[in-house]
Parts: C-alpha cells; structure tokens; sequence
C-alpha cells in the first residue's frame, strides 16, 4: 500500500494517539508529570532554604496511587 505524506502523517498521529491514550501511555504520562511537579517542588524548597540561610534539608516526595488515581505529597528533613 503506497501512502501519499498526508496519508502517512495520518497513520502515524493515529498510532501515536492510541499509545497515548493506552494504560501504558497514561501511567508513563502520570509518572512524568509527578517526577517533574517533585523536582519543581524540590528545588524551590532548596532555594528558600538557602535563602534564608537555614542549615536544614528537606526532602520532598510524591506518591500516586493509581487505583484511586489520587496523588500524596510528604516532606522529611533534618534541622
């Protein structure tokens, strides 16, 4: 079967969107959004503390439970 680039395009953007809409895709999606809020949210704690001078660190951490599809959020330090 000859495809026109159109066509090709087409096929493609379907497969990919079956990959992302998949339970597969949705999980790797979730994890990476999670991994990605964390490291924001890790390095913004890094900053204040070392802003003000704190001699303390702080550990930031994310959970999703995928079952529930809810998200937990915990911080464990030393000062």
């Amino acid at each position: 079967m000859k495809l026109s680039p159109q066509q090709a395009l087409d096929v493609i953007n379907a497969d990919m969107l079956k990959a992302f809409r998949s339970p597969i895709g949705d999980a790797i999606a979730t994890k990476l959004a999670s991994e990605s809020a964390q490291r924001f949210a890790q390095e913004g704690i890094d900053a204040m503390l070392e802003r003000a001078h704190i001699d303390a660190h702080v550990q930031f951490s994310i959970t999703h439970d995928p079952k529930t599809g809810t998200f937990m959020a915990f911080l464990k330090g030393t000062f």
